[in-house]
């Protein structure tokens, strides 16, 4: 089924206690500001922390309502200045508050004093720090997640082709041309033998397909450019956005799979369709698959992924979730804002013989990223041995 949208009630419920939570900030601010030692630091202190407050209070309220209707998007300059800044204020001011209470209650039952006045400023300080940060390099930071995926009976021929995954490009808005060159360029040093998109092509509008199509074609694969589509692709217009994609040369894979091979050995490379728009079949993905042939799947969802355990498919790449954009990913997958929506949010998952790999993204729609970075996937196939009957 579908998921359900947001209802307006949820973002007033989260808007208040962001709000509360940087009340919390600036009334602490206000209240040190006498006892620094100096008068710039009291100024920060009583002016420019509620001032930004209030103006990152106001960020949501622009850049909320075009998200809900696909009005065209904030200028880029607005977008990376304000915006996402904002967000990232907001949400430091809560964990500054969430976390402060929880160290005030620990100070309170082991008797200890105060901080410093040094300390405290300092702690006032990381809000700022983290919407500099986030908004900014951290977001900007692609790394490469290189792995290894094994195929059952694979064959000598194929061990050891490259696979690129990209995964969530959102082209158009925060994602024009120059950004997605970039990524070109560092695909293309990857040296490439297959690459893969797993959804989430465009952001708000099918001419988006008009941008980066081009793009995704020209890579240099010997096995070609291919892609699934993703719920962002189905909110513009999936079959516009396929049309485009197919029209430059990289082939949409739709509830349908191909034999790569060479030589003698062989897989199936096989897409499924969008899971919030209800259009994904994996039976139909899987049907022409001729027999003994192992599997690597393109699933934009990674909730798919319990059913390609159940039929036996070998390995499925995912994206969609971003890796939560905010947390700490790389020390454990739970440590996500993702983790509220789904078990799999970045990274390996592994049952009964079958491999997800869920990328954290390799752009994004909203420019905020803290502790999951963007990623470009380098994957090597080798062969895994058939157990014997």
């Amino acid at each position: 089924m579908p998921r359900r949208r947001r209802r307006p009630v949820f973002l007033v419920v989260a808007l208040t206690l962001l709000a509360l939570s940087e009340l919390e900030v600036v009334m602490a601010a206000r209240s040190l500001a006498p006892f620094v030692p100096s008068s710039a630091l009291a100024f920060f202190l009583t002016r420019i922390v509620p001032g930004v407050a209030i103006a990152s209070l106001m960020a949501p309220l622009i850049h909320l309502p075009r998200l809900r209707t696909h009005r065209k998007s904030l200028p880029d300059w607005m977008l990376h200045g304000y915006i996402t800044p904002a967000y990232l204020f907001l949400l430091a001011c809560f964990g500054h508050a969430f976390f402060g209470a929880l160290f005030d209650e620990g100070r309170w039952l082991l008797d200890l004093g105060l901080p410093s006045t040094s300390m405290q400023v300092f702690d006032l300080s990381l809000p700022f720090a983290i919407a500099f940060y986030g908004g900014g390099l951290g977001q900007l930071w692609t790394r490469v997640e290189r792995g290894l995926l094994e195929l059952p009976g694979l064959g000598s021929e194929l061990a050891g082709l490259r696979v690129v995954q990209l995964s969530d490009i959102h082209a158009g808005g925060i994602v024009g041309a120059r950004r997605l060159n970039r990524i070109a360029r560092q695909v293309t040093r990857l040296k490439p033998d297959l690459v893969v998109v797993t959804g989430d092509i465009v952001n708000a509008s099918p001419h988006e397909a008009e941008l980066v199509a081009p793009i995704l074609a020209a890579l240099p694969a010997e096995f070609g450019v291919w892609a699934c589509l993703g719920n962002h692709d189905h909110f513009v217009d999936g079959d516009a956005v396929a049309a485009v994609l197919e029209r430059a040369g990289v082939r949409v894979l739709r509830n349908q799979g191909e034999v790569i091979s060479r030589g003698g050995s062989a897989f199936w490379l096989a897409g499924v369709d969008d899971t919030w728009t209800q259009r994904d079949d994996l039976d139909a993905a899987l049907a022409a698959k001729p027999d003994g042939l192992p599997v690597l799947l393109l699933a934009h969802d990674p909730a798919v992924w319990p059913a390609a355990v159940a039929r036996r498919v070998d390995v499925t790449l995912s994206g969609h979730t971003h890796g939560g954009q905010i947390g700490l990913v790389k020390l454990h997958p739970a440590l996500s804002l993702a983790r509220l929506l789904t078990p799999f949010t970045a990274g390996r998952f592994q049952k009964d013989g079958s491999v997800l790999h869920v990328s954290r993204g390799t752009a994004n729609s909203l420019p905020i990223r803290l502790g999951t970075p963007t990623e470009v996937g380098l994957f090597e196939l080798v062969e895994r041995a058939v157990p014997a009957s």
